[in-house]
């Protein structure tokens, strides 16, 4: 239980929606308003909620790794694709595959 502690990936702000954030500050407050006892909870709660008013309107920036484009309309992640550079044939020009050892018009070595 330790390790996921320390675990530099978990984030538990991070993966609290913000509408929970703030469901807990309203229920939180709400109880505290009436138990006399409990009164001090009552800046706790306003706390919860204003953390997640801050999630919902600044946006939680999502983590992203530098090899992927994101697609907002698809909402999927999406390789970065290169474009492939051919080899052309010393005979007829004609554009080959990368890794292609002969002509695929020709049938020449490349």
């Amino acid at each position: 239980m330790a390790s996921l502690a320390n675990d530099e990936n978990t984030s538990s702000s991070s993966t609290i929606p913000a509408p929970v954030w703030i469901g807990i500050g309203v229920l939180v407050s709400i109880i505290s308003v009436f138990n006399t006892s409990m009164r001090v909870f009552i800046v706790a709660g306003v706390l919860f909620i204003a953390y997640g008013t801050g999630k919902i309107i600044f946006g939680a920036k999502e983590k992203r790794s530098p090899g992927h484009t994101y697609n907002t309309k698809a909402r999927e992640v999406e390789p970065e694709t290169k474009p492939l550079k051919y080899k052309r044939c010393f005979l007829c020009s004609a554009k080959n595959h990368p890794e292609a050892n002969y002509c695929g018009h020709c049938g020449n070595k490349l």
